[in-house]
């Protein structure tokens, strides 16, 4: 059993460690004694793969905290579950690489969908204040932002609200108030 390519655990009916090889035990960095009786579940973790969870793809915890990517594939040998584990850390990289590259597709995908959404729409705008709108549409959407605003430099250089909520509008409301008192304190 120490001599194979591959790492063994059996495994009593309550899928607690009874045995295992050489292999294993490196892996977990466990001793006989300390894996005897141990819960296999708890050394190791599913591995979400492209299509979902992956059922033979785990990793497997090592007790110095760092974990390996493996395949597992558990047998009935002699009325006992044999539980056989091979290396897959280049597939689990494969798989996180293909995942990623999922994930990019999709966002560039939307991306490119609001540029077609709101080219259409810019086209199709008349006015200085359909742009704007269309404007503030746009970049909520694209930052998924509950709230969005358009300010215009007018002929003074000053901002001015365009459209969309204000997130300064307090701040606007509060400014006038304190100028007065400024000046009511200054006379």
């Amino acid at each position: 059993m120490d001599d194979l390519p591959c790492a063994l655990v059996e495994l009593d009916a309550e899928g607690r460690i009874v045995d295992s090889n050489d292999l294993f035990r490196q892996w977990t960095g466990l001793s006989p004694e300390e894996l005897s009786g141990r819960p296999y579940a708890s050394l190791r973790q599913r591995i979400v793969g492209i299509g979902g969870r992956s059922e033979s793809l785990v990793r497997l915890a090592n007790i110095d905290g760092t974990s390996r990517a493996v395949m597992a594939s558990s047998r009935t040998v002699d009325g006992r579950d044999v539980v056989v584990l091979v290396d897959a850390s280049e597939r689990a990289e494969h798989e996180r690489e293909m995942l990623q590259s999922q994930v990019l597709q999709e966002r560039t995908r939307n991306r490119l969908q609001l540029i077609i959404d709101s080219s259409i729409s810019f086209s199709a705008a008349t006015t200085e204040q359909e742009l704007v709108d269309i404007l503030v549409t746009t970049v909520a959407q694209a930052y998924q932002a509950e709230q969005a605003a358009v300010f215009l430099v007018d002929d003074l250089e000053a901002f001015t609200h365009a459209g969309g909520s204000n997130p300064l509008q307090a701040v606007e409301d509060a400014a006038p108030s304190s100028r007065r008192r400024r000046a009511c304190e200054a006379s």
